[in-house]
């Protein structure tokens, strides 16, 4: 993207804004923020989100071998006694913190280990993992993240239907960038922004 990516703009702020302001105007406790290429340049650039109470930088030296080294990072630094903990996507900038709040109550209120939010029946993002898939998610490998512990688990998994195409959009490319644009000026980005 010609750049780092947390960092293009979206609608004046960097894209990682989007997702870390939405999860600290949600009911999640602490926020940890993975990063890897760019940290110095990351921190700078958004030191006063960063510096939130709430908001605790975690570094991931082996950032380049994909998500699973950065979800690993997490969990290690997740507080003693937690019981769950949801994966939100530095690039998806739609994910509204009442999205958050539905996914925990669900959760919360269910019997299942594991959430997902649904958009017209596709399965998006964030996922929550309750703890006892805590051990497997800090042994992931790769770049494909939680999937094959969905897959492997279908019984676990609540899933939920949001009414929110944010749960699907990531911006991946300058294309994804320009269509997250577009959405803000059209007002088609959902609820909550």
């Amino acid at each position: 993207m010609g750049g780092l990516k947390q960092l293009a703009q979206l609608h004046g702020r960097p894209l990682l804004a989007w997702a870390v302001e939405n999860a600290l105007s949600s009911s999640l406790e602490r926020v940890h923020v993975v990063l890897g290429e760019g940290v110095l340049e990351i921190t700078m650039a958004m030191e006063g989100i960063l510096a939130h109470p709430k908001v605790r930088v975690i570094l991931n030296p082996g950032f380049r071998e994909g998500i699973g080294s950065s979800i690993r990072a997490a969990m290690v630094n997740l507080l003693p006694g937690s019981n769950s903990v949801m994966i939100l996507l530095g690039d998806q900038p739609f994910v509204w913190p009442h999205i958050i709040d539905e996914l925990l109550e669900r959760f919360y209120k269910s019997d299942s280990e594991i959430c997902v939010p649904l958009f017209r029946g596709k399965r998006g993002n964030p996922v929550i993992f309750g703890r006892a898939f805590f051990e497997e998610l800090a042994r992931l490998r790769g770049d494909v993240g939680g999937r094959l512990i969905l897959e492997r688990n279908p019984g676990a998994l609540l899933q939920v239907e949001v009414g929110d195409p944010g749960v699907l959009l990531d911006v991946d490319t300058e294309e994804d960038l320009e269509r997250a644009r577009r959405m803000i000026l059209d007002g088609s980005q959902g609820r909550g922004g």
